[in-house]
């Protein structure tokens, strides 16, 4: 095969196991989460970005404020009741 005088190499063959690896990938990637923009104070992002996983550490400060651990029970209970209207 010829381009311009320039000889190229043949048709790139694919190995039929690179589709099936493609999708055990995105299949160990599902970690059953979903994807969402948020607009966040440039501190904020800085405070969740200080460990390199914001996703992971706003997950883990959710979990915080729904336990009570970040704030008064009371709170988290009408917090509930909000979320469930």
């Amino acid at each position: 095969m010829e381009l311009n005088g320039t000889k190229l190499m043949g048709a790139r063959k694919m190995n039929p196991n690179s589709l099936a690896n493609l999708r055990l990938g995105a299949i160990a990637r599902n970690q059953g989460k979903v994807r969402c923009h948020l607009s966040i104070s440039p501190e904020s992002k800085e405070w969740l970005g200080a460990t390199g996983d914001r996703s992971r550490r706003l997950d883990e400060l959710i979990w915080k404020v729904l336990k009570g651990e970040l704030v008064g029970v009371r709170k988290v209970e009408e917090l509930e009741l909000r979320v469930k209207d």
